[in-house]
């Protein structure tokens, strides 16, 4: 379901939701907890019974990626956009490798994309190098690229260009 949410390939927010269903009915709390999450991100939405069967969950799961993905799941509930990549919470799943994709975009290459969330998280071309088995060189390139396509000159460009397309994407969605 990640690959699907990162390629925007099909509704992952109804997967979602019957994995919440089947890992439930398991006893799998850190793949119902990560499905809940992957819900509300898809839905930019958390009911508060979804928060309290959430902070269930987390209790019984590794503490860091239990309050992680709890913390992320309050600022939805909260009404914050769950791919603010200027949010806290986003770095700390991308740290985790949880991280939530950004915009689909087809200007960018597969690997263009991929060095642009990084890099829209904060992530220096040197982490994101040693990340993705890449020399720092070839991450610049990319980034070069990435900001040549999107029309923007550094990363926090990057990271205001995909914000607005997110939240346009939201608007779109709701309305």
């Amino acid at each position: 379901m990640q690959a699907q949410q990162w390629l925007g390939i099909g509704p992952p927010g109804a997967a979602a939701a019957a994995l919440v269903d089947w890992a439930h009915a398991r006893g799998l709390s850190l793949i119902e907890l990560e499905a809940l999450h992957l819900a509300a991100c898809e839905t930019e939405h958390c009911t508060a019974d979804e928060l309290t069967r959430a902070t269930a969950l987390a209790a019984e799961v590794d503490p860091v990626i239990g309050g992680v993905i709890l913390a992320h799941l309050a600022v939805i509930a909260a009404g914050g956009a769950p791919s603010d990549a200027s949010e806290p919470e986003i770095r700390m799943l991308s740290d985790l490798g949880l991280w939530l994709p950004l915009p689909y975009t087809g200007v960018l290459s597969a690997r263009e994309r991929e060095v642009s969330l990084f890099a829209a998280l904060g992530y220096s071309s040197r982490t994101i190098a040693s990340r993705l088995y890449l020399s720092v060189r070839t991450v610049e390139t990319h980034l070069a690229h990435a900001y040549a396509k999107l029309g923007v000159d550094d990363r926090d460009g990057l990271r205001r260009w995909y914000s607005q397309r997110r939240e346009a994407e939201r608007q779109q969605h709701r309305g």
